[in-house]
């Protein structure tokens, strides 16, 4: 069991994980546009928040946009 066997595991396992995490996305949406609809028609409430935002919440920048850009280019010089 060499180095290539663990990197072809590591790649496996990292492809049905992410295999995994895009059908429970694409049913918890599903589901939710469906209970969305529902509620609606009947005037109830539902679940704003999707699945795929839940378990990696996306970060809000902190930074200014003048930060942003000096990243931005200091990033692309060292290309």
């Amino acid at each position: 069991m060499g180095i290539g066997y663990v990197i072809e595991h590591y790649i496996a396992f990292f492809k049905k994980e992410q295999h995994e995490k895009a059908y429970k996305c694409y049913v918890t949406d599903a589901l939710r546009i469906i209970t969305e609809n529902t509620a609606k028609a009947n005037g109830g409430r539902y679940l704003q928040a999707r699945y795929a935002e839940m378990i990696e919440p996306i970060k809000e920048e902190k930074r200014t946009a003048e930060e942003v850009i000096t990243d931005i280019k200091e990033k692309l010089r060292r290309l």
